[in-house]
This record gives C-alpha cells, sequence and structure tokens, in this order.
C-alpha cells in the first residue's frame, strides 16, 4: 500500500506543471529561455539592499508560484549587472517575453510584493 501511494506522489509530481527555475546567473537562465521560449525575469540587487534582500528571499520562497519562468538572480556590481541595467536604483526586475515574433524587454525599478511580482511577470 504504501508503494502504491509512492507511486502515486511521484507520477502526480511528474505530471505537475513546471514551476518557477531558479538561476544564481544570467548565462544558463538566458540559455535556457532561448531554448523555450519562456518568460525570463533577471532581478538585479544588491547585497548592501534591504529590498534587494527581501525580494530576493521572497522570490525563492515562492519560486513555485512562477509557472513557465526562469528567475535569475544578479548581482548590480557585477558583469552582468552591468551590462544588463543602466540605472542605478536597485531592485531592478527585468523581463524577457517572447510575444511570438520577437523578445520584448520591460524594465521594473524598485520593489514588487509577490503578488504584484506574480500580476507583472503575466502581464
Amino acid at each position: 500500500m504504501i508503494r502504491l501511494i509512492l507511486v502515486l506522489v511521484l507520477l502526480g509530481a511528474m505530471s505537475a506543471p513546471l514551476n518557477g527555475e531558479l538561476y544564481d546567473s544570467y548565462p544558463p537562465a538566458v540559455e535556457a529561455s532561448l531554448k523555450d521560449r519562456k518568460t525570463l525575469i533577471v532581478a538585479i540587487g544588491a547585497s548592501w539592499c534591504s529590498p534587494c534582500r527581501k525580494m530576493h528571499k521572497e522570490i525563492e520562497a515562492n519560486a513555485a508560484a512562477y509557472n513557465n519562468v526562469h528567475l535569475a538572480f544578479v548581482d548590480y556590481d557585477s558583469k552582468w549587472g552591468k551590462k544588463l541595467y543602466k540605472g542605478n536604483t536597485v531592485p531592478a526586475l527585468i523581463k524577457y517575453k517572447w510575444d511570438g515574433d520577437k523578445w520584448v524587454r520591460t524594465v521594473h525599478v524598485g520593489y514588487l510584493s509577490q503578488k504584484n511580482l506574480k500580476r507583472w511577470i503575466n502581464e
């Protein structure tokens, strides 16, 4: 009986929709998004930024809520942070979304609650 329950649980997990995938760097996240054309969210933050740390923790804790999205964390002062984001205010979020013909880039500057982040991702 326990084996049957375990098999059913595992089968259910395998058929569940793909949840948000977290990456600690930009290159593997962008590679995955280019391959499967799923939305890419890049969170630009800094260790000295309290709202950045808060949003980072919330995104990690709620990754399952972001279906079919790749999420990458990039440090503001890193090579990729400087290349992707020219602003001077963090946290910043960059969304790359496939519209069927091209990638559309949208930037949001400032902290977003998880409810508002989910809404922004789906816009």
